[in-house]
């Protein structure tokens, strides 16, 4: 069994959460995703043409494949490019996932009734994997996550106040999903509208015509408004006609498109099945992937006695799930904006989990950790790289690596679950940090060249 997690645990890994997150934010070792690449590009060219709109590319194919506030947002970071850093690109990514994490806090907080589970909440968000992956560059998925997870995080702080809005909570939900919309794609709307009709439906005890009459126009409302905000694309582009090619046919609607034979046999084999759907999106999870199977199977096991809350995170869960289980293409990136629920149930099963699931977290980290070391050491003493002095990490570096890896024995060793389950915390953030010295290597020419 988990024992608690103190306060001064929480704020402890708090500092070392955002020390990795802001860590190297401007630096050649961070982790490498394509789409940062051609998005920078975009940004430049678009701001050099010295207009908004239409977004500009030289590269084929790649330029209204995503709405353009993810550019307009690399645009004012860096000052129309005049300051043009990795770091001005990033910074916003990184607001982004902090406030996400804020409200995940404030919102777990509240309805579980307890400070502790609150932090515990979103220092697990942050500590997954996908989190860090996609939490930092320059990409369109910390905005998309953090205005689709708000109005579900609202309704789980204000609860029945929320849920009987009628004008204020479907304004904050219409903006906010639009804003998601304006960022990734218009195809959240589906699982996120989905996901609030099931909200009000359980929260009218599952009675249809009570739901229909009190929540039904609220829904379109919300609907609406979200599609007419994404729709100022359309609007403001003097393309329209490109947006409609490249972005709706082109990124949407190809999709569903069956990507060997088949669409059925898609759905049941191969990279694109529901199955490697299922796979990635717990992968998420990272090193705590087997504490989040172990948690699904304790709410499973304990179905008769979920606390509201809790129903309604699981319903937001399989409702993204089955909603991008349709496309051909299925991806556990695009159920991103479900993690934030996925670390909510783990902090409130916390104290519950069995040990063996953190065990198995602790020694695939000690095993990162000295594949890491060594990794790190044999490019330091390689005569095969061109520039050697490129490789050379600082003493700062090894201590942390060198203290990383003696807290995961540490974690390991120790027989009393409350320090073991002290332990994996601080030892995820760290993992993170050392992913982005020693793992993935950006050469400078590259973000210099476009």
């Amino acid at each position: 069994m988990r024992g608690s997690f103190p306060l001064r645990y929480a704020l402890f890994t708090l500092v070392l959460a955002v020390f990795t997150y802001l860590y190297g934010l401007d630096s050649r070792f961070a982790p490498k995703n394509g789409d940062e690449y051609p998005y920078m590009h975009i940004v430049r060219m678009t701001a050099d043409s010295g207009n908004w709109l239409p977004l500009q590319s030289q590269m084929d194919g790649i330029k209204n494949t995503k709405p353009p506030l993810i550019f307009w947002q690399g645009i004012a970071s860096t000052g129309w490019t005049s300051d043009w850093s990795l770091a001005n690109l990033r910074w916003p990514s990184v607001l982004y996932t902090g406030l996400t994490a804020f409200c995940l806090f404030l919102a777990v907080r509240r309805f579980s009734g307890k400070t502790q589970t609150g932090f515990l909440a979103a220092l697990i968000w942050l500590s997954f994997f996908a989190s860090y992956r996609y939490g930092r560059p320059f990409l369109t998925d910390p905005p998309e996550v953090f205005w689709l997870s708000l109005p579900f995080l609202a309704l789980l702080y204000w609860g029945k106040s929320a849920f009987e809005s009628k004008f204020f909570f479907p304004v904050l939900a219409g903006i906010c999903f639009g804003l998601a919309l304006f960022a990734k794609s218009f195809a959240y709307i589906a699982p996120a509208s989905l996901a609030l009709g099931l909200y009000y439906w359980h929260w009218r005890k599952w009675n249809l015509p009570q739901t229909l009459i009190h929540d039904l126009y609220k829904l379109v409302f919300i609907v609406v408004l979200a599609l007419g905000i994404f729709a100022l694309w359309f609007v403001l582009d003097p393309q329209p006609e490109a947006v409609w090619r490249e972005f709706v046919l082109g990124e949407n609607a190809a999709k569903f498109a069956a990507r060997t034979s088949h669409y059925l046999l898609d759905l049941v084999r191969g990279g694109d099945s529901i199955w490697m759907l299922l796979i990635t999106t717990l992968a998420n999870a990272g090193l705590l992937t087997f504490v989040l199977i172990t948690t699904l199977i304790q709410c499973w096991h304990e179905r008769r006695f979920l606390s509201a809350a809790e129903v309604l995170l699981l319903l937001l869960i399989a409702t993204f799930f089955l909603v991008f289980s349709l496309p051909s293409q299925r991806s556990g990136r695009y159920l991103l904006p479900v993690m934030p629920a996925f670390a909510a149930l783990i902090a409130l099963h916390w104290e519950r989990l069995p040990l063996w699931s953190f065990r198995i977290a602790l020694l695939l980290q000690a095993i990162l950790f000295s594949a890491l070391i060594w990794v790190g050491s044999e490019l330091q003493r390689s005569v095969l790289i061109g520039d050697a002095s490129e490789w050379v990490y600082s003493y700062e570096h090894w201590i942390l690596m060198i203290v990383s890896l003696c807290f995961v024995i540490l974690g390991l060793i120790k027989k009393e679950a409350k320090v073991s389950g002290h332990r994996i915390r601080l030892d995820v953030f760290l993992e993170h940090k050392h992913l982005v010295n020693s793992f993935f290597y950006i050469k400078e020419e590259d973000f210099i060249g476009l």
